[in-house]
């Protein structure tokens, strides 16, 4: 008989216990999505250049301009690009990451580095910043694969089945860089990764065009550059979030 008096009470117990449990984890979901959420840095306001200036430090160049919510490479009418100029942020980053959308042109060429050193022993961004490639594939039909969309450029190549939009639409890049770990995505597939510094990598870097510049991928913290290889580009959504 006291074994039936204490089952309700049990019962009651159990069930207490229960909805305190489902309303912890309930609270640990919601802590979690804003803890995701607030990761999130936006790199670009939409509205102008802050936060970013040329390589080399410098107000941003002409080629370079701000409209309807979007960052536009060679588009501007009233000036004519002439050599390469990248924008860089002026914050640098370690562990991170990156995720923007970009449009090309027909045969457009572009880039985004990352770890990119503004010493100005360098003259470039690529001499020590590693690449993602931005590109119409039909530019050069006989490019190698390690140089071609989405690769690590002239390291590894990307995927044959890379789900590309096609040109003149709005693409979604993401890149991974995780104590060395690196992942490039497009348009939510991952379609490369490798280990910085592995020696599969060391030996890719000895048969690249990086064997001529010794400081390539040597920093592990520098500036996200957007690269200006002369034809016109666009970016837009750009967010940055560190582990």
């Amino acid at each position: 008989m006291k074994t039936q008096r204490y089952i309700p009470l049990l019962i009651l117990v159990l069930m207490i216990s229960g909805a305190c449990n489902a309303r912890k984890t309930e609270e640990k979901k919601e802590t979690a999505k804003e803890q995701n959420q607030r990761k999130w840095t936006n790199l670009f306001n939409g509205k102008d250049f802050t936060g970013w200036e040329m390589f080399g430090h410098g107000e941003v160049l002409g080629q370079w301009i701000v409209e309807d919510g979007v960052i536009k490479c060679n588009s501007n009418p009233e000036f004519q690009s002439a050599g390469q100029h990248s924008i860089v942020t002026v914050e640098q980053y370690g562990d991170f990451e990156l995720q923007l959308e970009f449009k090309i042109t027909e045969n457009g060429n572009s880039g985004i580095m990352y770890h990119v050193s503004q010493d100005p022993k360098y003259k470039t961004d690529y001499e020590t910043g590693p690449e993602y490639q931005v590109l119409d594939d039909n530019q050069d039909p006989n490019r190698a694969n390690n140089k071609r969309l989405a690769s690590s450029y002239d390291m590894y190549a990307p995927a044959d089945d890379k789900p590309f939009k096609g040109v003149g639409e709005w693409n979604l890049a993401r890149i991974v860089y995780n104590q060395g770990h690196v992942e490039h995505w497009l348009n939510g597939i991952k379609v490369l990764e490798f280990e910085e510094g592995s020696e599969d990598w060391k030996q890719r870097v000895a048969a690249s065009k990086w064997a001529a510049m010794p400081d390539y991928a040597k920093f592990n913290i520098g500036h996200i550059s957007l690269q200006d290889h002369g034809d016109e580009v666009w970016y837009r959504n750009i967010r940055i979030r560190r582990p």
